[in-house]
């Protein structure tokens, strides 16, 4: 058995002879010696490949399809999303944020904007009443309403949605098409269908209304004044005149903080901290160190915050590493600057753009990792190669389309000049009558009846030769031009046409040579 299989064996006459081969996947045959045919894998080549044929490079002899450049997904069915291409999708596109790139090479699609945009350069916003790919649509909705220039959907003005932006927003909802949610809670407001404010209920305040009027204040939207001094959030209208204090305070006049240890409305709530820690007089969270929260401050910082009990927001790139305790940047490969805001410039990349690039050529290198995309032309790691003779375009892999040329340009693909005798973009067209030499650019020096070879030699009919073909040919010449040497002997004459003999008496045979013996 070959390529790994497996001797099968079974008793004949008590004695054990081998029957057969047990292949393993991606081979058959009696001994195992074929693999699977294309778009086969698996045990005995009995299942079918599932990838998308035409995007997909190879199928593997466990059935895993192998994608493309330009191609991704487990059957290799998807193109490259918006903004990548190449193997794997793992190129970005270096093009205007507002074009497309092709998904398989990369280069920039002229004259073809994302949804809506238009313009040379892309950057032009749809004007009003357009919208789509290079606002190539007409908006639907009725004056003055305006559309979105990339969906076309109408934009309704605040309080107000539907396809004709006639309903009015309802369960909770506000805004333009009443996309927002309300944020008000509890019985105590109602939300505004326009800009989702809050409007309180006498006696009650804050974004939600969740809270009754703070200090200091009272009545209808909280616009009357007690009496009671900033650090109490209500009073109580009575003959006494009680202030009641927010948390973190106490006394009459809720003028005293409470003491360490303690938090709380009244600081009537004891501080649960390690090690004998304070803790907030207002919330009773522990006085942890940078970085850190919780009741036993071992919960690091999350979700973009940094410092003391997590309380100041980290200002790092989407795509960078926010340092728990002081908010400083890690960023990775391929940006820089304090924010990590910054893409690599050109020639750098590497962890904060330290490293030189070693592209060539033109070559358009990787910030994050350093390799090189080259341009049309060449290739190589660096880029240091040029297209060998007879390839061009990226990666060199396209065959020149000349036929009788010096070659083709590396990065266009256009034919260099074409050899003596040819003419045409692909040099495959013989020069017309009267024309000759590289890309038939010289004039034949005979009469305009009679052609010239590549050369620019006249074409004369067989036996005769010069300018306008006038002359005979000499002796012992023939043919056209009277190029070829008659090869007659023992005195025989040559016919200047087509070369035959004309033997002298005694002699016979093409070139007279042998000797008549009638």
């Amino acid at each position: 058995c070959k390529n790994g299989g497996n001797c099968t064996y079974a008793s004949v006459n008590s004695k054990f002879v081998v029957i057969g081969c047990d292949c393993p996947k991606g081979f058959t045959g009696p001994r195992c010696e074929n693999e699977c045919s294309k778009g086969y894998y698996g045990d005995n080549c009995q299942s079918k490949c599932n990838c998308h044929e035409s995007n997909t490079a190879n199928c593997t002899r466990s059935g895993i399809c192998i994608c493309r450049d330009g191609f991704y997904g487990r059957y290799c069915q998807r193109k490259c999303p918006s903004g990548t291409y190449g193997f794997a999708c793992d190129h970005k596109c270096n093009c205007d944020k507002n074009s497309i790139c092709h998904h398989i090479t990369g280069v920039c699609i002229p004259n073809i904007c994302k949804a809506g945009y238009y313009g040379k350069d892309c950057r032009e916003v749809c004007p009003a009443g357009t919208y789509g790919s290079n606002c190539f649509f007409k908006c639907k909705c009725d004056s003055p309403k305006q559309c979105h220039p990339i969906t076309g959907n109408c934009i309704c003005p605040a309080g107000w949605h539907g396809e004709l932006c006639d309903q009015a927003c309802e369960n909770e909802r506000f805004g333009p098409d009443c996309q927002h949610s309300c944020q008000c809670k509890g019985k105590n407001s109602v939300c505004l269908p326009t800009n989702g404010e809050c409007i309180c209920k006498r006696g009650f305040d804050g974004p939600n209304c969740e809270v009754a009027c703070p200090a200091g204040r009272y009545g209808k939207g909280c616009l009357q004044i007690c009496e009671c001094p900033f650090n109490s959030y209500s009073c109580v209208k009575s003959i006494s005149g009680y202030c009641h204090c927010k948390p973190g305070y106490f006394g009459r006049d809720c003028l005293s903080k409470c003491s360490r240890g303690f938090f709380g409305e009244g600081c009537n709530s004891i501080c649960n901290c390690p090690d004998q820690e304070g803790c907030d007089p207002v919330t009773g969270g522990c006085n942890c160190p940078p970085g850190t929260f919780g009741r036993d401050c071992i919960n690091r910082c999350s979700g973009g915050r940094y410092g003391p009990r997590c309380s100041k927001l980290c200002t790092c790139d989407s795509s960078a590493i926010c340092n728990s305790i002081d908010g400083s940047c890690k960023c990775p490969l391929g940006r820089t600057g304090k924010r990590c805001e910054k893409e690599c410039p050109p020639g750098k990349y590497g962890p904060n753009c330290i490293y030189n690039c070693t592209c060539q050529n033109g070559g358009l290198c990787v910030s994050r990792i350093g390799s090189c995309l080259c341009p049309p032309g060449y290739y190589g790691a660096q880029c240091e190669k040029a297209c060998s003779s007879g390839f061009w375009g990226y990666r060199c892999s396209i065959p020149c389309p000349c036929k009788h040329s010096e070659g083709c340009n590396p990065q266009t693909g256009a034919c260099k000049r074409c050899l003596p005798g040819w003419m045409g973009p692909f040099c495959d067209k013989p020069c017309p009558l009267g024309k000759y030499g590289p890309n038939c650019m010289l004039t034949c020096p005979c009469n305009s009846t009679v052609g010239c070879d590549s050369d620019g030699r006249c074409k004369c009919p067989p036996g005769k030769t010069g300018l306008n073909c006038e002359d005979d040919c000499p002796l012992n010449r023939y043919g056209s031009n009277c190029r070829l040497t008659c090869s007659c002997h023992n005195g025989g004459t040559c016919d200047p046409i087509n070369g035959s003999c004309d033997c002298k008496n005694g002699f016979t045979g093409p070139t007279c040579s042998t000797l008549d013996k009638r």
